[in-house]
């Protein structure tokens, strides 16, 4: 039976484009073979592709994003999607990320109108409006608390607002009040709770949403798939046993959260190995990349189109991230590039990260521990290839589309 399926997320290529908008594309086209699949997203493209119906509406202000009240209802948009509902009549609708509509309250007004309604988590914006959990993005954070949770926004918002808002702090503190987060914190349990289904790519995810209260009985299991064909005709061009150099490298954006300092910080205890520390990524924070020294091992090799590129060019992939990672994009590519990953012990990195299988675990946030760990492939180069033929790479898109078919009929029945 054919079905029409609503998908909902903040983004969509080429407009926007991360992990979940990747990861939402692939699934939409995959679904597309057999089903109808309509796209509502903010800023959509202005033409729909391969059968896929994009619909949506433009971005809220980011100004008015500075107000925490501003970011979890938005009655604008919330008209908007229920006539969307209305025009598409869905079988069923699946969210994915919502932040950037501004707004909770999209799945709630998807069951208001009837339809099966399910949620695939891809962050912790449901516990954190930054999605990262990290206190002051500095240090990972235990969970919402109305007092810490408003000290957090406020000096987050204040860092990343242009100098023209910084005489904003006393106007935040008023208004962006624990009490307010509060409000906020109770809508999206609400919203969790309205849900039929929630899909978690992890299992410290799933243990996380649990423990806000969602019942475990709805949360449903199931890593992401990833889309072979962006691999297609991978091909090494160059490696460790070309030329003895060992080259490690970091596939991202490179962002303080992401822990790049901690993966240069590294190289000081390393300073006689024959090693390179390439980073891949566009750079978004110029300021942080001049703070990261001055070792002339380190390459910035910036911005990349071809996802293969990196992983072409380096033996090992450092994951250094100081925040709770859920299913990143980075260890599905370097685990189907048969490249080995050090990476933090941290959030669900170790489901991926099998410490002395196909990589090694490092402690969060220890760039002597980091050291460490590289040394030990730098003593033992073969532990390249052999944590490299040890990884497991994700499943297909197709196959996982069907799994994330086979929930949609359970929650339609």
């Amino acid at each position: 039976m054919s079905l029409k399926i609503l998908l909902v997320n903040s983004g969509y290529p080429p407009n926007n484009i991360g992990g979940a908008e990747i990861y939402v594309e692939s699934l939409a086209e995959a679904l597309a073979e057999k089903h109808k699949v309509f796209i509502y997203t903010t800023n959509p493209p202005s033409k729909s592709s391969d059968g896929i119906k994009i619909l949506g509406i433009k971005e809220p202000s980011s100004i008015r994003g500075l107000l925490i009240s501003t970011t979890y209802k938005n009655p604008k948009i919330e008209e908007n999607f229920r006539e969307t509902l209305k025009e598409v009549d869905p079988d069923i609708v699946h969210f994915h990320n919502i932040w950037r509509f501004r707004t909770a309250r999209l799945p709630i007004i998807s069951k208001e109108e009837g339809y099966p309604t399910i949620m695939t988590l891809h962050d912790y914006w449901f516990m954190c409006p930054t999605s990262l959990l990290m206190f002051k993005r500095q240090i990972p954070c235990s969970g919402p608390n109305p007092h810490k949770c408003a000290e957090c926004w406020n000096c987050t918002v204040l860092n990343l607002a242009p100098m023209k808002f910084s005489a904003l702090k006393s106007i935040l503190d008023y208004v962006n009040t624990p009490t307010e987060f509060s409000r906020r914190f109770e809508v999206l349990k609400e919203t969790l709770r309205i849900i039929d289904g929630i899909i978690a790519p992890s299992k410290f995810l799933a243990k996380m949403a649990v423990s806000i209260g969602v019942p475990s009985i709805k949360i449903y299991y199931i890593p992401n798939g990833y889309p072979y064909s962006r691999f297609v005709g991978f091909k090494k061009k160059r490696s460790y046993y070309d030329d003895g150099r060992i080259v490690f490298g970091f596939v991202g954006v490179p962002t303080p959260q992401k822990g790049v300092h901690i993966a240069t910080s590294a190289l000081k205890y390393l300073k006689n190995a024959n090693i390179e520390l390439r980073i891949y990524g566009k750079i978004i924070n110029k300021s942080y990349i001049k703070k990261l020294g001055n070792d002339p091992r380190v390459k910035i090799m910036g911005k990349f189109t071809d996802p293969k590129e990196p992983y072409s060019e380096i033996d090992v992939l450092l994951f250094p991230s100081l925040s709770y990672e859920n299913c990143p994009l980075v260890l599905a590519e370097a685990a189907l590039s048969r490249v080995p990953v050090i990476a933090s012990d941290l959030g669900a990195i170790p489901e991926f990260v099998i410490n002395g299988v196909n990589g090694f675990l490092f402690k969060p946030g220890d760039p002597k521990d980091l050291a460490d760990k590289m040394k030990l492939i730098i003593k033992d180069p073969e532990l390249i290839r052999k944590m490299g033929e040890a990884q497991m790479p994700p499943r297909d898109i197709p196959y996982h589309a069907s799994e994330i078919l086979r929930v949609y009929k359970k929650i339609m029945n």
